[in-house]
């Protein structure tokens, strides 16, 4: 149940062959990302991920250069170790994203170029590459990541591809089994879908 896969477009969390298949389109820097992580990330865990019914597959919605910087931290390590610095980084927003949006206009631009040597400051500025030291990373490795144009196009690609194939128009947004949940911004939505998805048929208890 603690399986964690690359897939083409973010990382899986559960077993590949779950019962059913909940797609999370996810930006760091919104709150209500952060608060449906927080409201339903364990009960996921306890419920659905790890007896297997439900696996999970997180992928970035990048809204700003910020969220690019984020996904490619995310992304810098093991796979095994993706879920973890994934909720980190969501679970830590009210402490980073309030320095960011008070850091100089000089320094927020310099970040909205979205190239190297601004996600590299953006992540020193605002003590992203501290939290991933604390996880055993080294500040060469980190760099590394956020240096790699490659990965950063990779993620971009990935993210426009959702938004057109997905409609995504808000975040966080959600499909199951591949579809869309239409309406669906917040973790009560997301646990009616899979209540409704896991519900008996009608005609289950039907005598005749």
């Amino acid at each position: 149940a603690n399986t964690v896969e690359r897939t083409q477009r973010g990382h899986r969390i559960g077993k590949p062959d779950a019962e059913a298949q909940l797609t999370e389109f996810i930006s760091y820097t919104c709150s209500a990302c952060a608060n449906y992580e927080r409201q339903g990330g364990s009960t996921l865990d306890l419920v659905a991920v790890d007896p297997g019914k439900v696996s999970i597959e997180v992928r970035p919605f990048i809204r700003n250069a910020l969220d690019l910087t984020i996904a490619m931290l995310a992304q810098c390590g093991d796979v095994a170790g993706f879920k973890n610095r994934h909720r980190m980084f969501l679970y830590s927003q009210g402490e980073w994203l309030p320095k960011a949006r008070q850091a100089p206009q000089s320094q927020q631009i310099a970040w909205s170029r979205g190239d190297a040597a601004g996600r590299l400051n953006a992540a020193r500025a605002l003590d992203l590459d501290d939290m991933l030291v604390q996880r055993g990373l080294t500040m060469p490795q980190i760099n590394a990541c956020l240096a790699n144009d490659q990965m950063a196009q990779t993620i971009m690609v990935n993210s426009n591809a959702d938004r057109a194939e997905f409609a995504i128009d808000a975040t966080p947004s959600f499909a199951l089994d591949g579809s869309k949940l239409d309406e669906v911004y917040s973790w009560p939505g997301v646990a009616m879908a899979l209540q409704a998805r896991f519900a008996p048929p009608k005609d289950a208890f039907d005598s005749n």
